[in-house]
C-alpha cells in the first residue's frame, strides 16, 4: 500500500535499539571509562576478563571485543552473551525489556520468551521472603540492599502452562510484578502505591527505580509517598491518585517513553518537578545506582 511503511524484521528492530541500553537492562554492565562516543567495558562475554577490552561505540551503535577478537551489532553481543544462535531466544529475550519496540506483535501480560506461552493464564503457588540464591543474587546484581528488597518483594512460585517457576515479585494493586534475571511479566497490570499521608509524592516507573530512589536518599521512604507505575501505560490508572498531591517528584526514565510520560502526567494539571537530572547520561536511577557503587568499589 502506498505510504505505508514496510514492517522491520524482528532482527532489524533489535539492531535498532540503543546498545547502551541493552548492556544496561539486559546484561547489567556498566562501562569502566568513556572518551566522546566510545564506552569501554571489562568484558562481560569472557570470564578471564580483568581489564576492560570491550569497546562499545554508542554513535554507530556497535561494538568490539579485543580479546576474542569479535564485534558487531546487538545481536551479534547477544549472541555470545547468551551463548545461542537462535534469533528467536535473542529476540524473545530482548521482547522482555523493551517491548515497546515491537508494537507489531499483540501486547500480552506476561511477556512472550521462549519457556512461557503468554495466551496461558499465571497461577501462583507459593508467595515467601526472597531466599532463593538466584534471585538474592539478582538483586546483589542490581545493587540492591538486600534488606530492604526482603522488605518490599516476595518471592513468587507460580505455574505457567503446566511449568513452574520462581521469580521475584513486587505487589501491585492488580497482582504481583515478576521478575527474574531472565523473565520480566506480570500477574496483572497495576500500580502500586505507598501512603505515608505526605503531599508529595516521587514517582518511578519500576520497582528497581523506586529501591534504588531510597537506598540513594533513605529520608523519603517515609517522609512521601510513592507512585510505582511498573509501566507508563498505567498513567491513566495513578491519575486520581497522582492528583491528590501538591507535589510530585517524577524520577522517570531518560528515554522517549520517560519524556512521554513526563508530558502525560503535566498535561493533568500537576505540579511536578523532573528530578532526573541527577542521573543525567544515565537511563534510569538503577542504572545510576549500578554505576556509582561498582565506581566505588574499584576506587578502593
Amino acid at each position: 500500500m502506498a505510504g505505508q511503511k514496510e514492517k522491520m524484521k524482528p532482527s532489524q528492530i533489535l539492531n535498532s535499539i540503543p546498545i547502551l541500553d541493552i548492556i544496561a537492562k539486559i546484561i547489567g554492565a556498566t562501562f569502566t571509562r568513556n572518551t566522546r562516543d566510545d564506552y569501554w567495558f571489562v568484558s562481560f562475554i569472557r570470564t578471564e576478563e580483568k581489564t576492560a577490552s570491550l569497546k562499545v561505540n554508542a554513535k554507530k551503535n556497535i561494538w568490539y571485543d579485543f580479546g576474542i577478537p569479535a564485534g558487531g551489532r546487538n545481536y551479534d553481543l547477544l549472541m555470545y552473551y547468551l551463548n545461542t544462535t537462535d534469533i528467536h531466544k535473542i529476540v524473545n529475550t530482548v521482547k522482555n525489556y523493551f517491548p515497546s519496540y515491537f508494537l507489531f506483535d499483540q501486547p500480552t501480560c506476561i511477556e512472550p520468551t521462549k519457556r512461557i506461552e503468554p495466551r496461558v493464564g499465571t497461577e501462583i503457588l507459593k508467595i515467601q521472603s526472597l531466599q532463593h540464591p538466584a534471585l538474592l543474587k539478582y538483586m546483589n546484581i542490581r545493587c540492591i540492599d538486600l534488606a530492604l528488597a526482603k522488605k518490599y518483594c516476595q518471592e513468587i512460585w507460580y505455574k505457567n502452562n503446566g511449568a513452574k517457576y520462581f521469580a521475584i515479585g513486587f505487589k501491585s494493586e492488580s497482582g504481583y510484578e515478576l521478575r527474574s534475571s531472565y523473565f520480566k511479566g506480570c500477574t496483572g497490570k497495576g500500580i502500586t502505591f505507598f501512603n505515608n499521608n505526605s503531599k508529595t509524592c516521587t514517582v518511578t516507573e519500576g520497582f528497581f527505580n523506586w529501591l534504588s530512589l531510597l537506598i540513594l536518599y533513605p529520608k523519603l521512604e517515609f517522609n512521601s509517598n510513592h507512585i510505582i507505575l511498573n509501566t507508563t501505560g498505567n498513567i491513566p490508572k495513578a491519575e486520581e491518585v497522582l492528583k491528590q498531591h501538591d507535589l510530585l517528584m517524577l524520577y522517570l526514565d531518560r528515554d522517549e517513553g520517560g519524556i512521554s510520560a513526563l508530558r502525560k502526567i503535566e498535561s493533568m494539571g500537576a505540579n511536578i518537578k523532573d528530578e532526573s537530572e541527577f542521573y543525567n547520561g544515565f537511563n534510569d536511577i538503577n542504572q545510576y545506582l549500578i554505576f556509582n557503587k561498582s565506581t566505588n568499589q574499584n576506587a578502593k
